[in-house]
């Protein structure tokens, strides 16, 4: 079984059969035709093979004329962030329900419930809750949701940055998950509104399962993905409550008394062998899974009742523990903590849970959690034999891509750097990971090699190295970064089947050298999905929308004060 990245490589590639003498005409051809048209690579809409679009791309190439820079390797101990210090103010969130009176409470929590249409029955609850008039002791009452994920939510109360007077993730792991850390809480109530988590699998996929072993259940789907039978498209289990908790489900179905032992864990790695893609949201999933690449996703019972697009053909298998969403009572005077029990009473009243239906809630009521809650260090564990085994049939081949145009100078270019330096720790070892960065020109700071102690020291050097000025040839250091990855795959036989993934973060818009345009067909042929970061408010966000919707990547909207955090878990997830 391949990887996502892959499969769609296989289609179009063909292996790279043809020899660069056989393609050297067209090369010429090309590059003709390039200079013709002031260094375009044609129209974003024509279908290229793998093999025309590295012919474009060198090219392309030749005509940016990047500079290979040397820079020093920079040994010394790097003082990273605290996570703390790398988490955004909490006030970058939304608060879709802002509460007023004589005691006000607010409540974290996930987006399922906090967010927009039909994510947000907690919102409709909670203003229908402030509107009726409460009191406790005589005191009006109020009601704030902020909509924070389950993860970063998690981040925020175990860092100690940010403590409202409740917290609700999507499932009770997270419980667990502060015991280990020794984070002080009081359960309020562990059921807020019913849901689960489990797997959709298209109809023909789930009669195949059946057919082939005899039941449809967390083991047999795992078991599907090692035998080649399914694609499964998963969420990371570092940011993701239904990936984190599809991914404890495996683990105890492959040892129920002990899912951390040898056995669970060689099962584990034989699963991540087969590359099951890892795709950052239920969009990119859905979306995946409508082109034909999985077959099999993750997802909550609420989010697949919710779209449209997928409630006809699929089937869906809960798994794993409940999503009940639990209330976890943080920092509560005794009157917030009255008026927060007061609510809850009212969120669980017949008006709200009926409400909860209308939302797609509470539809597996008889659904009872195959999988236990484990220890907060067993999870801990777990993640962290997801994070070292992932990458270790196929390693990634990633550059990081940085704008550093006049507009990065000073205080933005340093963050940046910080952000960066920040990252070093959560690339794994075996992956291969390189540094271009642009402006009026294009600059190979660090060449793309393996990750290792030698070669992080020099990506320090090279971060250390970013200096700013010019114009924005954007696409420009896209297409290096791109050249940069092929080169490496074609240079070891090792890498043949390696992930790319390239890293790119930009502050405005481009404005000289190749448009978007002419890379975004060399950029899908070779199928390498571009993570991009919108820095600040100045940044093309549409563009990079569109670059990184090309290859089923993501686009995040960061500044000075969320960079660190953002560019963190995109490294700890993808690499």
């Amino acid at each position: 079984m391949r990887s996502l990245q892959q499969a769609r490589r296989a289609r179009g590639r063909g292996g790279r059969t043809l020899s660069r003498v056989m393609t050297l005409a067209l090369a010429l051809a090309c590059a003709v035709l390039l200079a013709a048209c002031g260094g375009g690579s044609g129209s974003s809409s024509s279908t290229l093979s793998a093999e025309d679009a590295r012919t474009q791309l060198d090219a392309m190439y030749d005509k940016i004329s990047p500079t290979q820079e040397t820079v020093d390797p920079d040994i010394s101990v790097t003082e990273t962030e605290t996570l703390a210090e790398e988490l955004p103010d909490i006030d970058t969130y939304d608060t879709p329900v802002k509460g007023s009176g004589d005691v006000v409470i607010e409540i974290m929590a996930s987006g399922e419930k906090s967010g927009d249409g039909q994510d947000g029955w907690l919102n409709r609850v909670a203003e229908n809750f402030n509107a009726s008039g409460a009191t406790v002791g005589g005191k009006s009452v109020g009601v704030t949701i902020r909509k924070v994920s389950s993860g970063e939510g998690y981040d925020y109360v175990r860092s100690g940055k940010y403590r409202p007077t409740a917290w609700s993730p999507s499932n009770a792991i997270y419980g667990s998950l502060m015991d280990a850390e020794g984070v002080s809480y009081e359960v309020a109530t562990d059921r807020l509104v019913g849901n689960v988590a489990g797997f959709l699998l298209k109809q023909d996929k789930y009669d195949t399962l059946i057919e082939t072993y005899g039941e449809a259940t967390a083991a047999t789907i795992a078991q599907a993905q090692t035998d080649g039978v399914i694609t499964l498209g998963y969420t990371s289990p570092y940011t993701s409550a239904t990936g984190m908790n599809m991914l404890m489900a495996i683990m105890e179905s492959f040892s129920a008394d002990d899912p951390t032992g040898t056995a669970a864990t060689e099962k584990l790695q034989a699963f991540l062998d087969t590359n099951p893609p890892v795709l950052a949201t239920t969009q990119a999933m859905r979306d995946s899974a409508t082109n034909g690449l999985i077959d099999c996703m993750v997802m909550e019972r609420q989010a697949f009742v919710n779209e449209p697009a997928l409630t006809s053909g699929y089937v869906f298998v809960p798994a794993g523990v409940r999503h009940d969403s639990p209330v976890y009572a943080l920092d509560a005077t005794d009157e917030q903590r009255a008026a927060l029990d007061a609510f809850l009473e009212y969120a669980a009243g017949d008006e709200s849970q009926d409400l909860a239906s209308q939302y797609g809630f509470n539809v597996d009521a008889d659904y009872v959690s195959e999988a236990t809650v484990l220890g907060g260090n067993q999870i801990s564990y777990i993640q962290g034999l997801w994070k070292g085994g992932k990458d270790n049939a196929a390693p990634v081949v990633a550059a990081i891509v940085i704008d550093t145009s006049g507009s990065m100078q000073g205080k933005p270019l340093n963050q940046v750097k910080q952000a960066c330096l920040a990252a070093v720790p959560y690339v794994n070892d075996g992956n291969y990971l390189g540094l271009v960065t642009y402006d009026s020109s294009v600059r190979m700071l660090m060449p793309i090699e393996r990750f290792d102690t030698s070669n992080k020291a020099l990506f320090k050097g090279a971060v250390n190295a970013m200096t700013t000025g010019g114009s924005t040839r954007t696409y420009d250091g896209l297409l290096t970064a791109a050249k940069m990855i092929e080169d490496v795959k074609d240079s070891e036989p090792s890498l043949a089947n390696a992930k790319p993934m390239i890293f790119l973060l930009s502050d405005g818009r481009s404005n000289s050298g190749y448009t978007m345009s002419e890379a975004q067909a060399v950029i899908q042929a070779l199928d390498i999905p571009v993570y991009t970061l919108a820095f600040g408010d100045s940044a093309d966000t549409d563009e990079l929308t569109k670059m990184s919707e090309i290859n089923e990547a993501t686009m995040s909207v960061v500044d000075e004060e969320n960079v660190s955090y953002v560019l963190r878990n995109l490294l700890n997830t993808n690499l």
